[in-house]
């Protein structure tokens, strides 16, 4: 009896070992439907977190200190959260948490540009009759 006592304890010891812990990052199941892979969404317990997909399993991250979880540029940007009836956009500094090109959704001839998680996100416009383009990541001849 003992034995398969101390069994049950030792296996329930191992997988809250195996729950991870730590303060920046804890990996769950998937608990949004149509999770995929590489996008991020904003963590409904933490304002200064955001959670991520991938390979099929949701995970939790924590913003560094100062910042939030800015869900319309999918960044960590510093100071506090606006109140939710602000829609003020401008004067956006932030840090990159994944590479590459997102479009400003308040100007369709600007973009922002992501050198790598942590980076500092830089604000970039098009040339003059150009527009960004989300489905290609480029700017083409057009106007807003």
């Amino acid at each position: 009896m003992h034995s398969l006592l101390l069994v049950d304890l030792v296996l329930g010891l191992l997988g809250l070992l195996s729950i991870s812990s730590a303060r920046n990052h804890m990996t769950m199941r998937a608990d949004i439907a149509d999770c995929k892979e590489g996008t991020l969404y904003p963590n409904s317990t933490s304002t200064g977190g955001y959670m991520y997909c991938s390979g099929g399993v949701l995970h939790s991250e924590e913003c560094p200190t100062g910042t939030y979880f800015d869900s319309n540029y999918q960044i960590c940007r510093h100071g506090t959260p606006p109140s939710s009836s602000s829609t003020d956009g401008s004067s956006l500094s932030g840090l990159c948490q994944r590479p590459g090109l997102t479009a400003d959704l308040l100007d369709c001839n600007q973009y922002y540009h992501c050198s790598g998680k942590g980076a500092q996100l830089d604000h970039n416009y098009c040339p003059v009759g150009y527009i960004f383009d989300t489905s290609k990541y480029t700017c083409i001849s057009g106007s807003c």
